[in-house]
């Protein structure tokens, strides 16, 4: 018996092209037999320009819907929308899954998304079924599934889109776990395989090729005392990138033999290894964690999506808590590498550290600081460094929050003060490419905000500052930004405006300017009723060798009902 077989006895159900999504199988009585829900709204948009070509229509309009069908508590959405320019209709129904869980026991069924690994099974949606139970400390599962739908080379989805093609990829996946929620110990086991003949490879590219792929990993969580915790997790990874190639026997690997029922060995079959540790320790006034990642350049997952490979990483998260909490401090300090097979001609290392600072010394008062610095560097690998190409950059960062907030005893009226101060700054030691990458920027932006409840009335002034600095160029962009906004009990109605207005100016120049100002009106009839109205009006004019003046006006008008 071959270990796909094996892993479709243990399905529970076999499934057809349809799936539903989540639910409790114990609650099922408890639930209406049917019921829909949902909105319908329709949209109206006039647009106008002047000074420049329009980008859209003078006027569109468009009808659409989300409506939810429900069935004893599962629910299946759909959605539409009609427009003068094209008309669709979409229910997301074979997109979402059903997993029914009694007591112990879940089933998956349809598309399906489970992490039970961060490099075996990790996360990869899959159109299939599988099963998952937990009697006392015992934690058991397995699934089979379509992980790819194969796209026949050179076809192409709505005229204009490209897919990239693939072959149909089958999968499965099987996991056996004991202990309890301090300590326990899982084993995962994924395995999948291109079909060659889903697709016609006739005019297939040379990069397209089957692959197969079997990872198996073994994690494990541990508490000690309350405040000792350790988590890791080694992966292993037999990889072939092509499945026609001819059969070998050349590694000579344990995991290969044992796993040799699942995946034959082929010329180009590659075996690499990932391994994620945390050891911590947790005081109530502080904490520490160590952290190691390495994951080998060989070592490839067809269950997930995507990860870094060929890096090793080790870092140190230390966090301490000060003055009853109201002063918090948490950093991050490590290096990171490249090149761990030493085949590449340089080894790249990264020095991170963070600094996080936390600090609330009374209500009304926040300030929140995060400093980073990220140092590049490189050493001679397979052959001597080119000097002129060197890497050898240092790039800090520093951003700077501060909220006031300030609340009249009767709670009518409230007092916003917000300053943000961002600091960017990128020096490379390389004199040869220094002139094209350093820069420095500064963004500051404070805002005030006054608000009177009784009135349900609020306004807001703020004004956004920013300089970027190149070896051979300066830009500054600035300018101030208003916002009110008022509710209505009776009849309901919400208004807001917001006006903003920017400059920008090069080498002392200036450059360009524009306004905008937005408004907004929403009224509810009823609870099922609601009308809206937007507009938008742009206006801005550049200097230079083409200048230009122009406006956009755009209004929309809505009406969205409920049931």
């Amino acid at each position: 018996m071959t270990g796909k077989q094996f892993c479709i006895l243990l399905l529970t159900f076999l499934l057809g092209e349809f799936c539903l999504v989540a639910q409790d199988i114990e609650n099922i009585s408890q639930q209406d037999p049917f019921k829909i829900s949902g909105t319908i709204g329709a949209t109206g948009t006039y647009f106008n320009a002047d000074g420049r070509q329009a980008n859209r229509e003078p006027f569109s309009w468009v009808i659409y819907g989300s409506p939810t069908i429900s069935i004893y508590g599962v629910d299946i959405p759909f959605s539409f929308t009609f427009s003068e320019q094209n008309r669709d209709f979409r229910q997301p129904f074979n997109q979402f899954g059903l997993s029914p869980t009694y007591k112990w026991a879940t089933v998956h069924l349809g598309h399906r998304n489970l992490k039970w690994s961060e490099f075996a099974l990790a996360g990869h949606n899959f159109f299939g079924g599988g099963f998952e139970v937990t009697p006392k400390n015992f934690r058991i599962g397995a699934v089979y599934g379509r992980f790819l739908k194969p796209i026949e080379p050179n076809s192409a989805t709505s005229g204009t889109t490209y897919d990239t093609p693939a072959f149909r990829r089958v999968g499965s996946a099987f996991k056996v776990g004991y202990g309890s929620e301090k300590n326990n110990a899982d084993i995962v086991v994924f395995q999948a395989k291109d079909d060659v003949n889903s697709i016609d490879v006739t005019n297939a590219p040379p990069t397209l090729t089957p692959q197969e792929n079997v990872v198996a990993s073994i994690k494990t969580h541990h508490l000690f005392f309350e405040k000792l915790s350790f988590d890791a997790e080694y992966a292993r990874s037999i990889y072939t990138p092509n499945t026609e190639t001819v059969s070998v026997n050349n590694l000579n690997d344990p995991i290969v033999n044992t796993f040799s029922f699942l995946i034959d060995e082929r010329q180009g079959t590659r075996v690499g290894d990932a391994i994620l540790a945390t050891l911590g320790f947790k005081e109530k006034t502080y904490e520490i964690k160590l952290r190691y990642n390495r994951i080998d350049p060989d070592f490839k997952s067809l269950g997930a999506y995507f990860f870094l490979t060929d890096l090793e990483k080790i870092t140190i998260e230390p966090r301490v808590k000060f003055w009853k909490n109201k002063l918090v401090v948490a950093g991050s300090f490590g290096i990171q590498k490249d090149n761990l097979n030493a085949v590449k001609n340089a080894q790249t290392k990264r020095n991170i550290y963070s600094t996080n600072i936390n600090f609330t010394p009374i209500q009304q008062y926040n300030l929140n600081a995060n400093y980073t610095n990220y140092g590049i560097t490189q050493k001679p690998g397979t052959q001597p460094i080119n000097n002129q190409m060197e890497i050898a950059q240092v790039n800090q960062q520093l951003t700077v929050t501060q909220n006031v907030n300030l609340l009249s005893k009767d709670n009518s009226i409230m007092h916003m003060l917000l300053l943000l101060w961002n600091f960017q700054n990128l020096t490379d030691d390389n004199s040869n490419t220094s002139a094209f990458s350093e820069f420095q920027s500064h963004i500051l932006s404070p805002r005030y905000t006054f608000s009177y409840n009784p009135w349900r009335f609020t306004t807001g002034i703020g004004y956004n500052y920013s300089i970027f600095k190149f070896t051979t160029r300066e830009t500054k962009n600035f300018g101030p930004s208003v916002t009110l906004s008022k509710a209505f009990q009776k009849p309901n109605i919400n208004l807001s405006t917001t006006f903003n207005h920017y400059e920008i100016v090069n080498d002392g120049i200036k450059d360009s300017n524009a306004f905008t100002i937005r408004f907004q009106g929403k009224y509810r009839l009823t609870k099922k009723h609601q009308f809206s109205l937007r507009g938008f009006l742009n206006n801005g004019n550049t200097t230079g060798i083409n200048p230009l003046n122009y406006s956009e006006t755009k209004i929309d008008f809505g009406y969205v009902y409920t049931f």
